[in-house]
């Protein structure tokens, strides 16, 4: 339970990093319509670019060394973040959904789904873009891609990833 709640807070703590927040009061003897340089009012757009991270998608390597997440906006596709603990090294995948480790930690491994504008555009079945999958690398962040992903797991032993590839349509 306490490993779980320090994760939540470095996650939370890392989240709101990302957005800088000016805290200083303001003094109202004087105003004026001019505003400071560098402050604007908060918009729509601004409200739709926040991320929604749901509690199921947020992963840890078995050594702590990396946290992985999925992260939302309320318009658009998903984003795979993967950040480590002792670094500022950080990997972000467009589109990427069910983040997975190794067991020795040394690999990430999810599965790339087709941007929300390419399903929605779709007529047909055979149009939709199949998933992928993607191997990271962590320690250099080389990358292995293989198309028509079916679904994939890791071997106890980490030395080994096994994924089905999905049957050709005739």
């Amino acid at each position: 339970m306490r490993l779980c709640s320090s994760f939540f807070l470095i996650c939370t703590l890392s989240i709101l990093l990302q957005f800088q927040v000016d805290a200083k009061p303001q003094a109202k003897a004087k105003e004026t319509s001019a505003k400071p340089a560098g402050k604007r009012n908060f918009t729509f757009e601004d409200a739709m670019k926040f991320e929604s991270i749901p509690f199921r998608s947020v992963k840890i390597s078995n050594n702590a060394k990396w946290f992985a997440y999925e992260a939302k906006q309320d318009r658009g596709d998903i984003t795979a973040h993967i950040n480590s603990t002792e670094s500022t090294d950080s990997i972000r995948v467009k589109s990427g959904r069910g983040i997975f480790f190794s067991n020795n930690s040394e690999w990430a491994a999810m599965t790339i789904y087709a941007s929300q504008m390419e399903s929605e555009n779709a007529k047909t079945p055979k149009e939709k873009s199949n998933n992928s999958l993607k191997i990271i690398h962590l320690s250099d962040q080389k990358e292995f891609n293989a198309e028509n992903l079916q679904n994939f797991k890791f071997s106890e032993d980490s030395k080994w990833i096994a994924y089905t590839l999905k049957p050709d349509e005739a």
